[in-house]
């Protein structure tokens, strides 16, 4: 770091948003960096083992001439698509290892606080991603003596003991790629939800909507431009999911015993929370706000990644790989 370098965008988060959008950097005249609090593609490569991306490779690739690396209609494993993500960061302006603190600007500059020092920039884009903090519903503690983990910190199911009563929290997709985990392992199997359960459609149909992504993508902007898409659970997992006892939401936990809010209690010996994660920015206090790009209160700030910034499709890897190129247009007009 120096301080006598001022640079023309500087880029918080080296996942997809942050690597597409270097990238398309990387072939202007603009001076860039990307600041990672950890490395490129760590979100991806600390997912569950088995765990694969749930749309195909169409949808997935962040530079053109990737479009053929893997078969379009190939399915891609999160371990896998990691490895892309480094292989796309080999070529960028990258500082790995480097926790962003605070942003702030001063006389038209941004001051980026790390632990590493301040680095100065003209305009700073979070692509932090949706993937920074883990989401767990809040319920009281007492004492409590069984396990519990979060999805991003579950990783496979040798974890479950045949004997083990595990509740599963969650109701969406990544729910029931564990409750079919540890439904191989343990048959004292539970679930708890917030509400009904929802289903997608046929593997055949999904298989179809995969194929045809940007005719089904047009479809839905017609009706819900802006509006955010839920990702529901795999119609195979129904049957286990109707041979599972379950549950409302939690209302505490003490020991090992879990009390539900209806006033049923449950003693478990691991919880696992599939509840998602949270957008956050804790070094930009104040600034964000759902479904824009750019901050309301300071110029030159601007996101990437997030739910709705430019379309339904802006969470999505697809939707990232657009808005990358709208962003970086849009930048370049002002600098």
């Amino acid at each position: 770091m120096s301080n006598d370098i001022i640079f023309d965008i500087l880029i918080i988060g080296a996942g997809p948003a942050g690597l597409a959008l270097g990238n398309i950097l990387s072939k202007k005249s603009s001076k860039y960096l990307i600041l990672e609090k950890g490395s490129v593609g760590n979100s991806f490569s600390n997912m569950p083992d088995n765990l694969s991306l749930i749309t195909y490779w169409r949808s997935n690739y962040l530079r053109g001439e990737d479009k053929n690396l893997y078969e379009l209609d190939s399915v891609i494993s999160a371990k896998s698509y990691a490895e892309y993500l480094r292989k796309i960061g080999q070529g960028l302006n990258i500082r790995e290892n480097t926790v962003v603190k605070s942003v702030e600007k001063i006389d038209r500059i941004f001051h980026i606080t790390t632990e590493e020092g301040v680095f100065l920039a003209k305009k700073v884009v979070d692509a932090s991603g949706y993937f920074s903090k883990p989401f767990t519903p809040s319920f009281s503690k007492v004492n409590p003596t069984c396990e519990m983990i979060h999805f991003s910190q579950y990783k496979n199911n040798s974890i479950i003991g045949s004997d083990d009563r595990v509740l599963i929290v969650g109701a969406r997709l990544s729910a029931g790629q564990v409750l079919e985990e540890v439904a191989q392992r343990t048959k004292n199997l539970f679930l708890c939800t917030r509400g009904e359960v929802k289903f997608s459609s046929k593997e055949s149909i999904r298989k179809w909507c995969l194929r045809n992504i940007k005719f089904i993508d047009f479809l839905i902007s017609l009706f819900s431009l802006r509006k955010k898409l839920e990702v529901y659970m795999d119609l195979e997992r129904r049957p286990l999911i109707e041979n599972i006892r379950k549950y409302p939401e939690i209302f505490s936990v003490e020991g090992r015993v879990v009390t539900f809010k209806n006033g049923q209690s449950l003693e478990v010996d691991k919880i696992i929370f599939a509840t998602g994660f949270c957008e956050t920015t804790p070094h930009i206090t104040g600034d964000y706000q759902r479904g824009h790009i750019q901050s309301f209160t300071t110029p030159g700030l601007y996101f990437l990644g997030r739910e709705c910034l430019f379309n339904f499709k802006s969470r999505f890897l697809r939707g990232i790989r657009e808005d990358a190129f709208r962003l970086a247009k849009k930048i370049e007009e002002t600098l």
